[in-house]
Order: C-alpha cells, then sequence, then structure tokens
C-alpha cells in the first residue's frame, strides 16, 4: 500500500510535502517542521537523483548534511 502511495506521488506533491533541500537553515527548518508534524525519527537522503549532479557538488552537499544539518537536528 505504501508503494502505490509513493509511485502515486507528482512530482509537485514530493517537494511540497515529502522533500527538504537549498541551504542548510533551510533543510533543517524544513526537517524540523517534518519531524513535529509527522513525528519522525529519521530520514533518508538522496543527494543526487537520476545522477546529474557532479561527484565535486555531491560531495559538497554530503559535507554540509554531515557538518551542518546533522548535528543541529540532534540538538
Amino acid at each position: 500500500m505504501q508503494a502505490e502511495r509513493m509511485a502515486a506521488l507528482s512530482y509537485d506533491d514530493i517537494i511540497e510535502r515529502k522533500g527538504a533541500f537549498g541551504t542548510a537553515r533551510g533543510v533543517i527548518e524544513r526537517l524540523t517542521d517534518l519531524r513535529e508534524q509527522l513525528g519522525i525519527d529519521g530520514v533518508v537522503a538522496e543527494l543526487n537523483p537520476g545522477g546529474r549532479i557532479p561527484p565535486d557538488l555531491e560531495a559538497r552537499s554530503l559535507q554540509i548534511l554531515t557538518r551542518d544539518v546533522i548535528p543541529a537536528l540532534k540538538a
């Protein structure tokens, strides 16, 4: 049932309701909101959907996630 719901999501649905992207501060705020709304206690990070981001930018995203975002969510 969950797989069917996920398959039916449009790109706009994912961006609006399921995704978190942007600056570290923006991602922290978004994930904090989702945690409060949904009670989530974990996330799945897809840093390079579709394989279109150059490796150096993907590595930078991972660095920001691990250096800034994750510690802020543990606080």
